[in-house]
């Protein structure tokens, strides 16, 4: 990571703090609020749920040719600014104060749009979505633009119940507005795309194939146990569904000749060090085979409970898709990591193929066994784009932007300007500390 020419040296930033919204008053209500509907409270609970869905086949995702749509949309300001600012977080679902306190900041930065990156706990049942995400019977809504902008993809978490209530309920509730801004035009299935002049973003359904039949699944899960990660496994579990990678292929057809540069947005990790499961690279490979040359992305994930950003790097099998990837699964609770006392070396030992460009590993505060949850930022600028990284203090209501970093859209690639690190912290692991110790 010393060697990463794109990354800036530490600069003297100040903190910038906001008030929550949520955590003066309406925090105070969720507390007086009993277990979200249908969340399992010990192991047995949850497991009686999970049986009890996956005797239902799962909800296949549609194709939009079948809902008379293309599934593509305008990457634009919904107040006509010059800039378009997209609030990404993942793993946020749980229903807890923390998810409002997260949620509260979110709209308090007036995004125009906002995407989850998937997992509405514990298995997405019907009951869970209304109270977890769609904010029913005094639970926790989803932050949107005041028009109702927002978008989603799903984890794994959404299909342990089939997919049901995330296609019936969550997907209806979703949607941006068109070119005259008269009505929210629904998400209509679990994938899409928005463009603008410079710039694709592509939400990608890693979730569908995650969850296997129970059979084949016990048999994965004894693999992973005992032989550790497999190609096969891992490529088994997050395939794209065959109508996305149709509908895909069309999409970055129709930019052949002026090629966007790409964001893809997914819930599982395409590139890990710090998680047991690994990376997930078949979605890379598949796409890469669409690609005429060499092309180098953004890919923003969650699933892991991580605030990292690795440099850039491909995927075996995918050698013309170069990637800046980017972990946001801190949506409710952050897990931390314990690199030992040389942190970032005990990290390149682990993985040295895999170059961090930052790590918040901040430790827990004492009695606390999560990390910092938050948000990511993506503020769009002609071809600049800027990514401020927030976390939230839920016990002090305060949140701040930890880590800027920015990239430029050229000819179809995306470029890596700077990183400016806001945060002063031993345990906040950013470039230039690769070459100590």
């Amino acid at each position: 990571m010393a060697n990463n020419p794109d990354a800036s040296r530490r600069k003297e930033h100040t903190y910038r703090r906001g008030k929550l919204i949520l955590l003066s008053e309406q925090a105070a209500l969720l507390e007086e609020q009993p277990s979200p509907p249908g969340k399992a409270k010990t192991w047995w609970r949850w497991l009686v749920a999970y049986v009890r869905y996956r005797f239902r086949p799962k909800r296949r995702p549609a194709s939009y040719r079948k809902l008379n749509g293309a599934g593509v949309g305008q990457l634009r300001s919904t107040s006509g600014g010059a800039t378009t600012r997209v609030s990404v977080t993942g793993d946020w679902g749980d229903g807890s104060v923390t998810a409002g306190a997260v949620a509260g900041a979110i709209e308090g930065s007036e995004p125009d749009l906002t995407i989850h990156l998937g997992d509405i706990y514990r298995v997405g049942s019907e009951k869970e979505v209304k109270a977890n995400f769609l904010g029913l019977d005094g639970g926790v809504t989803w932050p949107r633009k005041v028009d109702g902008s927002a978008l989603a993809v799903p984890g794994n978490h959404e299909y342990q119940s089939g997919g049901h209530a995330f296609h019936n309920h969550v997907l209806p509730s979703l949607g941006v507005r068109g070119e005259e801004a008269a009505q929210l035009m629904p998400q209509r299935t679990s994938y899409f795309s928005l463009h603008n002049e410079h710039w694709r973003i592509v939400g990608l359904d890693t979730g569908y194939h995650s969850v296997q039949m129970l059979g084949l699944e016990g048999v994965i899960f004894l693999m992973n146990r005992f032989f550790g990660s497999s190609s096969w496994v891992q490529d088994r579990k997050t395939k794209l569904p065959r109508k996305l990678r149709k509908w895909l292929q069309g999409v970055i057809q129709a930019d052949s000749e002026a090629p966007k540069a790409l964001i893809f947005l997914s819930h599982h990790q395409y590139i890990t060090a710090l998680d047991g499961r690994g990376d997930y690279p078949k979605p890379g490979k598949q796409i890469a085979r669409m690609l005429d040359s060499v092309r180098q992305a953004l890919w923003i994930y969650g699933h892991e409970h991580r605030l990292a950003g690795y440099q850039l790097q491909a995927r075996p099998g995918a050698d013309n898709l170069n990637v800046y990837a980017r972990a946001v699964g801190i949506g409710s609770e952050a897990d931390p990591i314990d690199l030992g006392a040389k942190k970032i070396d005990t990290l390149r030992l682990r993985n040295p193929d895999k170059s961090l460009d930052f790590l918040d590993n901040r430790r827990p505060k004492p009695g606390d066994e999560a990390g910092y949850p938050g948000w990511a930022d993506l503020i769009f600028d002609g071809p600049n784009l800027q990514i401020d990284y927030h976390t939230v203090d839920v016990d002090l209501g305060t949140q701040e932007i930890i880590l800027t970093e920015t990239f430029k859209a050229d000819a179809g690639n995306v470029t890596h300007r700077k990183v400016v690190f806001a945060l002063e912290d031993d345990d906040f692991l950013a470039p230039e500390q690769a070459g100590t110790g």
